[in-house]
């Protein structure tokens, strides 16, 4: 499994959720969600830029595997920090939820990574930053997964059926233009202060910088009658991204 626990030029950590060797089935429930909704740009519907509703924290409990564990993460850290985020994997992961399927793969074959693609083969030309706490600086998801896998591991990236992959480690599906919802105002988050660095981990023989946590404040904004109505109600879980090596598929 991969060593790293910080990534560079991503202001993120990268965190194991342990194994995954059976096939993960999410209550029914699960499917009909609709309390993890965002606002996406029209040309670009994976970008978020704002929320329907102040939400706060959005949870995912038993929707993913080890879901507890990546809301804790969330609560207890990365939701009080604006632009700093993490990415998680399970390793070894072999298999897609129940309902799941492949939205992108990547191989390393000591040190050359082949094999790449679905959404890890796109490139964005728009990116927003500010409107998320918890996650990481959108980046090319690409270039992530690549300071991630070490030799010979193979990179597996599932979404539920119909969705697709953004570059965020979101998995997400467009509901319908913003004007058939009946948005009348937009909720979003910053920082009151600029967080202070704390300390440093060489990650990659590069020096990441780690910061404190900062209260984030939420701001609403009214919208003016057809205000961006072309732009798109979302909805999005978490990718489940799988590493392993060829060893681990005798645990299958």
């Amino acid at each position: 499994m991969p060593t790293a626990t910080a990534l560079t030029g991503h202001t993120a950590t990268i965190t194991n959720f342990g194994p995954l060797t059976t096939t993960y089935s999410a209550p029914t429930s699960c499917s009909t969600a609709t309390d993890h909704l965002y606002i996406g740009l029209t040309k670009e519907p994976g970008i978020l830029w704002g929320y329907p509703t102040c939400h706060g924290v959005q949870t995912f409990g038993d929707c993913i595997p080890s879901g507890d564990a990546f809301d804790k993460l969330m609560t207890d850290v990365y939701a009080k920090i604006i632009d700093h985020g993490f990415y998680h994997y399970y390793s070894p992961g072999l298999y897609c939820p129940s309902g799941w399927t492949t939205a992108a793969a990547l191989v390393n074959e000591g040190g050359s990574f082949t094999e790449i693609s679905g959404y890890l083969t796109r490139s964005y030309t728009n990116w927003l930053g500010r409107w998320e706490p918890g996650r990481a600086q959108p980046s090319d998801p690409g270039e992530v997964w690549k300071q991630a896998l070490l030799p010979s591991e193979t990179l597996k990236i599932c979404c539920p059926s119909g969705f697709e992959g953004d570059n965020n480690g979101d998995c997400y599906s467009v509901l319908g233009p913003l004007s058939s919802y009946g948005v009348t105002e937009i909720c979003g988050y910053y920082a009151e202060k600029e967080p202070t660095p704390i300390g440093t981990q060489t990650v990659h023989n590069s020096t990441i910088t780690q910061w404190e946590t900062v209260a984030l404040t939420t701001v609403t904004r009214v919208l003016e009658t057809g205000a961006y109505k072309d732009d798109f109600v979302v909805t999005r879980v978490p990718a489940v991204a799988l590493i392993h090596k060829e060893p681990d598929l005798e645990l299958s």
